[in-house]
């Protein structure tokens, strides 16, 4: 399971909205696009979350370690090395993070 954490680091209440179609999570290895759930999507539905100042919200997504072709069908699974994972959810870019599987 892949997590993200969005925090409002500001002062007012801020609006996303998220669901499966809203959030972009990404798995490379240096150019390599080994993942991706961009155009891989099969549900629409969406939610509007309202987070409060100082607060946060998990959304997360599953990987099965297997990597995905051009055409959304799953592949081999991925080999050793070191990975980035980038998430974006409502357009809002994240912190990328680098993981090694072994």
């Amino acid at each position: 399971t892949l997590v993200a954490t969005l925090s409002n680091t500001g002062t007012r209440t801020c609006t996303l909205t998220s669901g499966a179609i809203r959030q972009i999570w990404t798995i490379t290895s240096g150019h390599d696009k080994v993942w991706t759930t961009g155009g891989c999507v099969s549900s629409n539905a969406v939610a509007v979350i309202h987070l409060k100042a100082h607060a946060e919200h998990t959304v997360t997504t599953v990987w099965d370690g297997h990597r995905l072709d051009p055409h959304c069908a799953e592949g081999q699974p991925a080999t050793a090395g070191t990975y980035v994972l980038t998430a974006t959810i409502d357009g809002l870019p994240g912190k990328s993070v680098v993981f090694r599987l072994v």
